[in-house]
């Protein structure tokens, strides 16, 4: 028995090693995303304690709310047409797809300039109540095209099974925007290096995936391109701006609920500290799902008319995930109060406050990888958003309390045991449509980890 059990283990060995040689392969394509963001991570935590000797609390809250408005216009700009261009079936519909989207982007900047400029000179609006200025209205136009961008090319190098080629940039982007951070810092930009940095980092991704994809295809995009044959690729998509575009829009704002209302109840240096907190916690996060994300929706696409196979796959990964993230978020939790001063300095000794808190519920996005990608395979778009509503709704109601009683620690608990909740509901339905039949165990396992993790917060307060 030993014998055919070690038989099969090297079996198994042999296989995954296989599969890191095999071209186009998960594992193989995963490894190279892995690897790249696993070194951004090893970077961010070497130069993250120097940036908070450098910025304060204020600077990461001005850089938290820059990076949100970025991104809620990232989600809106191209009306999620950016999401057909894995899948569409011709050249000819993906280049003038690509090209409606560059348009979307620039139009609606435009547009969002104005208003901020509208904004801006109604007194009381912006520049009393968010600190805005015209230098930071500027960046933020800027940086809500370069995220845009971004997201538009990023979807080109996945259709195009460029993973290591993004995992490659993704590391020079973030060694540009770290080391920008720190020489910003050194000379006098508190406020708005940070932001400068993130301009930076996004530029350099995106002159790196022109030159790679653009300007290698410049001539055959010229020859495709058409206006007429744009309106109607536009018109063949657009499921995506109906049901994709608000489900998507409603998520991000879901995730950033926290920080427009810390910015709007607590000011800029409050939400310094979530900022900091939130980019800590989440790191392992980021080189999870970062790196499974583009290639777990391909894997799920391929093998969805093999259901056990398809079962089998997520089934595997769920597990590891739970055992190699749980640890993290315990410790996190347990320690989050003293790593934060002792890494960070004393300044953000608040920020471990809100790591404890943020420990107990960002644990559910590791799970929420498979989930979206079943539901986006499956075409239950119009059961998400739905879903989605509801969560919003009941994420208001989860930071009503400590808006009432005046506290952020109380809005954010209201708010994680929300986001935790609808989270393991999402998945639970998600895995249901591959039939994966352990939902008592799984949310078992995941209340009590809920109770044992709460338990600790009431040390907190």
């Amino acid at each position: 028995m030993i014998k055919n059990k070690i038989t099969k283990l090297n079996g198994e060995l042999e296989t995954i090693l296989n599969s890191f040689k095999t071209k186009g392969s998960f594992t193989r394509n995963f490894s190279y995303l892995f690897s790249g963001k696993l070194l951004t991570v090893v970077l961010s935590l070497v130069v993250t304690p120097i940036l908070t000797r450098i910025y304060s609390p204020e600077a990461y809250g001005y850089f938290s709310f820059f990076n949100a408005v970025a991104m809620n216009f990232a989600v809106v700009s191209t009306l999620s047409y950016e999401k057909a261009l894995i899948i569409i079936n011709t050249r000819k519909k993906f280049y003038n797809l690509l090209f409606a989207c560059f348009l979307l982007t620039f139009i609606l900047a435009f547009i969002l300039y104005l208003i901020f400029q509208l904004l801006y000179f109604r007194e009381g609006i912006f520049k009393l109540e968010l600190g805005l200025d015209q230098l930071f209205i500027h960046l933020i136009v800027i940086a809500c095209i370069l995220y845009s961008l971004t997201i538009i090319l990023s979807n080109w190098n996945i259709r195009k099974s460029q993973f290591k080629f993004a995992a490659k940039n993704g590391v020079i982007s973030q060694v540009g925007s770290r080391f920008s951070s720190l020489i910003l810092g050194f000379i006098s930009a508190p406020i708005f290096g940070l932001a400068l940095s993130e301009i930076i980092s996004k530029s350099i991704i995106i002159f790196s995936n022109f030159r790679k994809n653009i300007y290698s295809e410049w001539k055959i995009i010229q020859r495709n391109v058409d206006f007429n044959e744009m309106k109607i690729v536009i018109k063949e998509q657009a499921a995506y701006p109906k049901f994709i575009l608000p489900s998507t829009y409603i998520n991000t704002l879901i995730n950033q609920l926290p920080i427009f209302f810390i910015t709007l109840q607590f000011g800029k240096e409050i939400l310094g500290h979530y900022s900091l907190a939130v980019s800590i916690l989440y790191l392992p996060i980021i080189v999870i799902t970062n790196s499974l994300s583009s290639v777990v929706i391909k894997r799920i696409n391929e093998l969805k008319d093999n259901g056990q196979v398809l079962k089998q796959f997520v089934s595997r990964i769920t597990l590891l995930l739970f055992i190699v993230t749980t640890p993290f978020f315990i410790i996190m939790i347990l320690a989050s109060k003293s790593l934060f001063p002792f890494f960070f300095g004393q300044n953000w000794s608040l920020a471990g406050v809100f790591g404890t808190i943020i420990g107990f519920y960002a644990i559910i996005d590791i799970f929420l990888i498979f989930s979206n990608s079943l539901m986006l395979v499956f075409k239950k778009e119009r059961v998400v958003f739905k879903y989605q509503i509801l969560q919003l709704l009941c994420s208001l109601l989860g930071l009503l309390p400590g808006y009432l009683l005046n506290s952020f620690q109380i809005a954010l608990i209201g708010y994680g045991m929300v986001y935790f909740i609808f989270g393991l509901i999402k998945v639970q339905v998600s895995y249901r449509l591959i039939n994966l039949q352990y939902t008592i165990q799984f949310t078992a396992i995941f209340l009590l980890l809920m109770l044992v993790l709460f338990s600790q917060l009431n040390l907190t307060f």
